[in-house]
Protein backbone atom coordinates (compact mmCIF):
# COMPACT_ATOMS: atom_id res chain seq x y z
CA UNK A 1 0.00 0.00 0.00
CA UNK A 2 1.73 3.14 -1.20
CA UNK A 3 0.29 6.14 0.61
CA UNK A 4 3.20 8.53 0.20
CA UNK A 5 2.14 11.81 -1.30
CA UNK A 6 -1.54 11.12 -0.65
CA UNK A 7 -1.58 11.42 3.13
CA UNK A 8 0.30 14.08 5.11
CA UNK A 9 3.28 12.56 7.01
CA UNK A 10 1.89 13.12 10.53
CA UNK A 11 -1.46 11.60 9.64
CA UNK A 12 0.33 8.74 7.90
CA UNK A 13 2.30 8.07 11.12
CA UNK A 14 -0.88 8.26 13.21
CA UNK A 15 -2.69 5.88 10.86
CA UNK A 16 0.16 3.40 11.03
CA UNK A 17 0.29 3.60 14.83
CA UNK A 18 -3.49 3.07 15.06
CA UNK A 19 -3.11 0.06 12.77
CA UNK A 20 -0.33 -1.44 14.89
CA UNK A 21 -2.35 -1.02 18.09
CA UNK A 22 -5.46 -2.57 16.52
CA UNK A 23 -3.51 -5.43 14.94
CA UNK A 24 -1.85 -6.18 18.29
CA UNK A 25 -5.22 -6.12 20.06
CA UNK A 26 -6.74 -8.42 17.43
CA UNK A 27 -3.82 -10.84 17.87
CA UNK A 28 -4.27 -10.83 21.65
CA UNK A 29 -8.05 -11.20 21.35
CA UNK A 30 -7.46 -14.16 19.02
CA UNK A 31 -5.52 -15.93 21.79
CA UNK A 32 -8.46 -15.60 24.19
CA UNK A 33 -11.71 -17.51 24.12
CA UNK A 34 -14.59 -15.70 22.43
CA UNK A 35 -16.26 -14.88 25.75
CA UNK A 36 -13.06 -13.58 27.32
CA UNK A 37 -12.10 -11.59 24.21
CA UNK A 38 -15.53 -9.96 24.17
CA UNK A 39 -15.37 -9.18 27.90
CA UNK A 40 -11.84 -7.73 27.73
CA UNK A 41 -12.71 -5.74 24.61
CA UNK A 42 -15.80 -4.34 26.32
CA UNK A 43 -13.84 -3.46 29.44
CA UNK A 44 -11.13 -1.66 27.47
CA UNK A 45 -13.64 0.08 25.22
CA UNK A 46 -15.72 1.34 28.15
CA UNK A 47 -12.64 2.64 30.00
CA UNK A 48 -10.67 4.16 27.11
CA UNK A 49 -13.28 5.14 24.51
CA UNK A 50 -15.09 7.85 26.50
CA UNK A 51 -11.75 9.64 26.98
CA UNK A 52 -11.06 9.85 23.23
CA UNK A 53 -11.74 13.17 21.48
CA UNK A 54 -14.27 11.57 19.11
CA UNK A 55 -16.53 10.92 22.11
CA UNK A 56 -17.27 14.64 22.29
CA UNK A 57 -19.17 14.26 19.02
CA UNK A 58 -21.24 11.42 20.47
CA UNK A 59 -22.02 13.52 23.57
CA UNK A 60 -22.98 16.50 21.41
CA UNK A 61 -25.20 14.38 19.14
CA UNK A 62 -26.95 12.71 22.07
CA UNK A 63 -27.60 16.04 23.78
CA UNK A 64 -29.09 17.40 20.55
CA UNK A 65 -31.21 14.29 19.95
CA UNK A 66 -32.33 13.89 23.58
CA UNK A 67 -32.43 17.35 25.18
CA UNK A 68 -34.35 15.98 28.18
CA UNK A 69 -31.51 13.58 29.11
CA UNK A 70 -29.26 14.60 31.97
CA UNK A 71 -25.46 14.33 31.74
CA UNK A 72 -25.42 10.99 33.57
CA UNK A 73 -27.72 9.42 30.97
CA UNK A 74 -25.73 10.89 28.08
CA UNK A 75 -22.36 9.77 29.43
CA UNK A 76 -23.67 6.30 30.35
CA UNK A 77 -24.92 5.89 26.77
CA UNK A 78 -21.52 6.91 25.41
CA UNK A 79 -19.80 4.50 27.80
CA UNK A 80 -22.17 1.71 26.71
CA UNK A 81 -21.46 2.51 23.06
CA UNK A 82 -17.73 2.11 23.67
CA UNK A 83 -18.31 -1.10 25.62
CA UNK A 84 -20.20 -2.45 22.60
CA UNK A 85 -17.52 -1.38 20.11
CA UNK A 86 -14.84 -2.91 22.33
CA UNK A 87 -16.76 -6.18 22.45
CA UNK A 88 -17.02 -6.16 18.67
CA UNK A 89 -13.26 -5.63 18.41
CA UNK A 90 -12.73 -8.56 20.77
CA UNK A 91 -15.02 -10.76 18.68
CA UNK A 92 -13.47 -9.85 15.29
CA UNK A 93 -10.75 -12.53 15.37
CA UNK A 94 -13.43 -15.12 16.18
CA UNK A 95 -15.96 -14.23 13.44
CA UNK A 96 -15.13 -17.18 11.22
CA UNK A 97 -15.70 -19.58 14.12
CA UNK A 98 -19.32 -18.66 14.85
CA UNK A 99 -21.80 -21.46 14.13
CA UNK A 100 -24.63 -20.12 11.99
CA UNK A 101 -26.19 -23.31 10.67
CA UNK A 102 -26.80 -25.44 13.75
CA UNK A 103 -28.38 -24.74 17.10
CA UNK A 104 -26.15 -22.35 19.00
CA UNK A 105 -27.16 -20.71 22.25
CA UNK A 106 -24.99 -17.70 21.40
CA UNK A 107 -26.79 -16.73 18.18
CA UNK A 108 -30.44 -16.84 17.23
CA UNK A 109 -31.20 -16.32 13.56
CA UNK A 110 -34.83 -15.41 13.05
CA UNK A 111 -35.93 -15.71 9.45
CA UNK A 112 -33.13 -17.97 8.18
CA UNK A 113 -35.71 -19.45 5.82
CA UNK A 114 -35.59 -16.15 3.90
CA UNK A 115 -31.83 -16.50 3.47
CA UNK A 116 -32.36 -20.05 2.19
CA UNK A 117 -35.19 -18.92 -0.11
CA UNK A 118 -33.01 -16.20 -1.63
CA UNK A 119 -30.21 -18.71 -2.10
CA UNK A 120 -32.48 -21.28 -3.76
CA UNK A 121 -34.79 -19.19 -5.97
CA UNK A 122 -32.13 -17.24 -7.88
CA UNK A 123 -33.78 -13.92 -7.08
CA UNK A 124 -31.94 -10.94 -5.68
CA UNK A 125 -32.60 -9.39 -2.30
CA UNK A 126 -31.38 -6.65 -0.02
CA UNK A 127 -30.39 -6.98 3.63
CA UNK A 128 -29.98 -3.94 5.84
CA UNK A 129 -27.90 -4.26 8.96
CA UNK A 130 -28.12 -1.65 11.67
CA UNK A 131 -25.24 -1.07 14.03
CA UNK A 132 -26.93 -3.16 16.70
CA UNK A 133 -25.29 -6.18 18.26
CA UNK A 134 -22.45 -7.53 16.17
CA UNK A 135 -23.48 -6.28 12.75
CA UNK A 136 -20.66 -8.27 11.12
CA UNK A 137 -22.55 -11.51 11.83
CA UNK A 138 -25.29 -11.07 9.19
CA UNK A 139 -22.96 -11.39 6.17
CA UNK A 140 -21.14 -14.33 7.76
CA UNK A 141 -24.46 -16.08 8.50
CA UNK A 142 -25.74 -15.57 4.94
CA UNK A 143 -22.44 -16.71 3.44
CA UNK A 144 -22.26 -19.84 5.63
CA UNK A 145 -25.75 -20.72 4.39
CA UNK A 146 -24.48 -20.50 0.78
CA UNK A 147 -25.93 -17.11 -0.21
CA UNK A 148 -23.61 -15.09 -2.46
CA UNK A 149 -23.31 -11.49 -1.29
CA UNK A 150 -22.40 -8.05 -2.50
CA UNK A 151 -21.78 -5.67 0.40
CA UNK A 152 -21.81 -1.88 0.34
CA UNK A 153 -20.19 -0.38 3.40
CA UNK A 154 -18.48 2.72 4.74
CA UNK A 155 -14.74 2.28 4.50
CA UNK A 156 -12.54 3.15 7.47
CA UNK A 157 -10.78 6.49 7.14
CA UNK A 158 -7.49 4.79 8.02
CA UNK A 159 -6.39 2.76 4.96
CA UNK A 160 -4.27 0.38 7.06
CA UNK A 161 -7.22 -0.38 9.34
CA UNK A 162 -9.45 -0.71 6.27
CA UNK A 163 -7.19 -3.45 4.88
CA UNK A 164 -7.06 -5.20 8.25
CA UNK A 165 -10.86 -5.26 8.47
CA UNK A 166 -11.11 -6.46 4.85
CA UNK A 167 -8.84 -9.35 5.80
CA UNK A 168 -11.19 -10.41 8.61
CA UNK A 169 -14.17 -10.16 6.27
CA UNK A 170 -12.45 -12.10 3.46
CA UNK A 171 -13.74 -15.56 4.49
CA UNK A 172 -17.25 -14.38 3.62
CA UNK A 173 -16.31 -14.59 -0.05
CA UNK A 174 -18.52 -11.64 -0.91
CA UNK A 175 -17.80 -8.76 -3.19
CA UNK A 176 -17.33 -5.63 -1.11
CA UNK A 177 -17.77 -2.09 -2.33
CA UNK A 178 -17.11 0.95 -0.16
CA UNK A 179 -19.83 3.54 -0.57
CA UNK A 180 -18.72 6.53 -2.57
CA UNK A 181 -20.04 9.29 -4.77
CA UNK A 182 -19.75 6.87 -7.68
CA UNK A 183 -21.87 4.12 -6.15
Amino acid sequence: MDLKGRIPPLRHARYFLEYLVLRTLFALFGLLSLDNASAVGGYLGARIGPKLPISRRAVSNLKAAFPDWDNVEVFETVRSMWDHLGRMAGEYPHLRNFNFCDDDDRIEIIGSEYIDQLRDDGMSGIFFSAHLGNWELLPFAASKRGLPLVQVYRAANNPYVENLIKNFRSPIGSRNYPKSRRG
